[in-house]
């Protein structure tokens, strides 16, 4: 193999391989931030939630929040 072929594919190789990390990571990034924000929102009381069947968090529509505190 020659030397510029063999810089090539190792090239693309590092370079397909770091790709697909980021793609892999980038969900689990997202979860985390989007699940702090949640957290920190129902915290400081902008908005409710509860805890779903399924064990997931699920905000609660405002048109029950309302009708909550009118009762």
């Amino acid at each position: 193999m020659e030397v510029i072929t063999h810089t090539i594919l190792a090239a693309v190789c590092m370079a397909a391989t770091y790709f697909w990390g980021r793609y892999l990571s980038k969900d689990e990034i997202l979860e985390g931030v989007v699940g702090t924000m949640l957290d920190r929102l129902e915290k400081d009381g902008f908005i409710r939630t509860v805890e779903g069947e399924d064990g997931d968090m699920e905000l609660v529509p405002i048109s029950e929040i309302i009708s909550d505190d009118a009762k």
